[in-house]
């Protein structure tokens, strides 16, 4: 403040609303130190009927003077100080300190932090996919025919971190994409229960090839993921199936029996019965989250035998236990989990039969689960007759199970799916498997991978449905490459 020395004048115009404001400055005489508690003092006068107004302000000739801001402004109702500061534009002559350099910093903030957020995003979120696989047949064909691979991945500008991807990406596809219409298949099993089989075949020739989709946790065929998909296969001339565990789609449960990660005996008796229904044509499948658990598990205990000719995983948990603790983390994940063990209580409450059988369970118990694995624990553990909650994920992971894979299959995942940290992904196992390649993308979340500023109506055009139509007109095209891998 001492090097402060006296200025001939300055100017400002403000916009303010529909009035005029006039502010006369009044030159105050400092000395010392009590200089840097002093603000400009403004005198106003008000003039009506003009939608801008200009403000004309003189300062004093004092060798120490500073102009300050006073309550006179407040008083007269005309305006706030701060906003006056913000409006304020000078003339080419030397301005005082208060006025000029107040609004600068809060500016230059912005244009940093803004500066600062691009260039994380453009190094740090935009990056191309990774290909986990053991070089050979499999992999080339992949690096040739799926140009997608070949693409950088652009989440979503302002929706890039994991849980928002999870969670928007869900939201927003519901909203946007429309119910299909389906053509419902009902399925009686060997032991007498149903499923649901929804196919989406309309437009296809009899002999195109299909593809049997398996939903997550507790999803249906109108799950916003699934629609995706469907959109997918469909604009590629691909008939797809949707296989709705029991007690899901609208289902009945009608036996005490559910359904799990690591049984796969009903989709064994789905695969056959499209099979033979349908003899002669190639069947794929694909599973989503759980899905892919029990479809990675019917691979690795079918091998040659699974009837499939190639299949895609999408956002599995490899490995169920880390998978359990990542989602159990304070606090976003675990209301992640909440709400996923939520929705299993209520799926299980309206199974009847479930109630009425004399099992090991406590329907009690069951009922005041809180995580996933409480859940597993109470219920599905005890249900499939396994030992304990342990007993049952390791029977449902697939982390240790890639060896057992014969046909192509592809996954796709993110490093930073909430489900499944990236540690947990069998980059090992994948880079020495000739059947199984891992793709992941540096964002995406889980069953996430929302692109662009806003993600597309067309549901075709979403990632996963263009890495799933790519990848299938490729393989169903080239017979060669399943050939040569089975």
């Amino acid at each position: 403040m001492r090097g402060w020395r006296g200025w001939r004048g300055w100017r400002a115009s403000v916009w303010y609303g529909s009035r005029r404001l006039e502010l006369e400055s009044e030159a105050v005489a400092v000395h010392g130190r009590s200089a840097r508690r002093c603000w400009p003092t403004w005198g106003c006068r008000e003039g009506r009927g003009l939608a801008h107004r200009q403000v004309s302000v003189v300062g004093g000739e004092s060798q120490r003077s500073v102009v300050s801001l006073r309550s006179v402004v407040r008083e007269r109702n005309a305006l706030g100080p701060m906003s006056a500061l913000a409006t304020l534009t000078a003339m080419p002559w030397p301005w005082p300190w208060p006025l000029h350099a107040l609004a600068a910093p809060r500016d230059c903030f912005l244009a940093f932090a803004l500066a600062g957020f691009v260039a994380y995003y453009l190094l740090n979120v935009v990056k191309r996919p990774t290909l986990v696989c053991r070089p050979g047949p499999f992999r080339d064909f992949l690096v040739q025919n799926v140009q997608l691979l070949d693409e950088k991945f652009w989440p979503t500008l302002w929706c890039f971190e994991s849980r928002l991807q999870t969670i928007i990406a869900s939201v927003l596809r519901t909203s946007i994409l429309a119910d299909i219409q389906y053509r419902r298949e009902i399925l009686k099993l060997a032991d007498g229960g149903e499923v649901a089989l929804d196919w989406m075949d309309k437009g296809c020739a009899k002999n195109s090839p299909i593809v049997i989709i398996l939903p997550g946790l507790t999803g249906g065929s109108q799950a916003e993921y699934i629609k995706c998909l469907v959109n997918g296969g469909v604009s590629i001339g691909i008939r797809c199936v949707i296989f709705n565990n029991r007690g899901l789609g609208g289902m009945e449960l009608k036996t005490p029996r559910l359904y799990c990660a690591a049984n796969y005996e009903d989709l064994a008796e789905v695969v056959k019965h499209v099979q033979d229904n349908h003899p002669n044509v190639p069947v794929g499948a694909t599973g989503i989250s759980m899905g892919g658990l029990i479809l990675g598990n019917y691979l690795a205990g079918q091998g040659k035998n699974s009837g499939i000719t190639a299949a895609m995983i999408i956002s599995v948990p490899w490995n169920v236990f880390k998978g359990s603790e990542s989602i159990e983390k304070p606090y976003l994940n675990n209301l992640l989990c909440r709400h996923l063990a939520g929705s299993l209580v209520k799926t299980i409450e309206k199974c009847e039969p479930l109630r009425q059988a004399k099992g090991q369970w406590d329907f009690e118990e069951i009922m005041q689960s809180k995580t996933v694995r409480d859940f597993d624990t109470a219920f599905t553990s005890k249900h499939f007759g396994y030992k304990d909650v342990w007993d049952y994920y390791g029977a449902a992971s697939l982390h240790d199970k890639l060896h057992k894979m014969n046909i192509p299959v592809l996954c796709l995942n993110a490093a930073d799916d909430p489900f499944q940290p990236l540690e947990a992904i069998p980059v090992e196992e994948a880079s020495n498997s000739e059947h199984v390649a891992i793709v992941i993308t540096a964002r995406g979340g889980h069953i996430g991978f929302m692109e662009g500023f806003w993600p597309p109506r067309e549901a075709r055009e979403q990632y996963m449905a263009r890495l799933f139509s790519q990848y299938f007109t490729a393989i169903f095209r080239d017979e060669s490459v399943t050939k040569s891998l089975s």
